[in-house]
């Protein structure tokens, strides 16, 4: 029994941590209380994410389960402790939130990751490309020059004439007298 004693107050400092130290005054204010719909939501965003409800079924349970917690605590008419229930429900949904953009964000970050990786594919692919044509053109332009040298004529050197080719027999010489006797 003394244990639970001195870890009440430890359990309060936690508490009020968690709740950012707010103060109690009975009546929290819209944004601090979360409603079922507003779980709903969080739900069908991770549903239209793609992303499993797993992802945030602990979170979004708590929630659930502090909400219950604060109108059973108003039904009894412990407005206080409602009021940190309330509180305890909205910190358990934001974290469903933050877990979501967090989610989101990763995802966003490895298509990025995904998609500089391919293009690094591309640009090295293409480096090697352009080294391959690079090399085929010197090896062109050498053989080009090559053949250029084979061709120039020598310095004193007479250059030697193009052969003519043999002349074709005319048509119509002896063939046209065959055929008469």
């Amino acid at each position: 029994m003394s244990t639970i004693r001195t870890a009440l107050p430890g359990l309060g400092l936690a508490l009020g941590l968690v709740l950012g130290a707010r103060p109690v005054d009975g009546s929290p204010s819209s944004e601090q209380t979360p409603t079922a719909g507003e779980i709903d939501r969080l739900e069908g965003d991770v549903r239209r994410a793609g992303l499993g409800p797993e992802l945030l079924r602990a979170s979004l349970a708590e929630a659930r389960r502090a909400l219950d917690r604060a109108r059973g605590a108003r039904a009894a008419g412990d407005e206080p402790h409602a009021a940190l229930l309330d509180r305890l429900a909205g910190e358990w949904l934001a974290l469903g939130s933050a877990t979501l953009r967090a989610v989101r964000a990763e995802n966003a970050a490895a298509a990025a990751s995904a998609r500089a990786a391919d293009l690094r594919t591309k640009l090295e692919r293409g480096r090697a490309l352009l080294a391959e044509d690079q090399a085929r053109q010197g090896r062109l332009q050498a053989e080009v020059r090559r053949l250029e040298q084979e061709r120039a004529p020598s310095a004193g050197a007479k250059p030697t004439p193009k052969p003519t080719p043999p002349s074709a027999p005319k048509k119509g010489g002896a063939a046209g007298k065959k055929g008469k006797p």
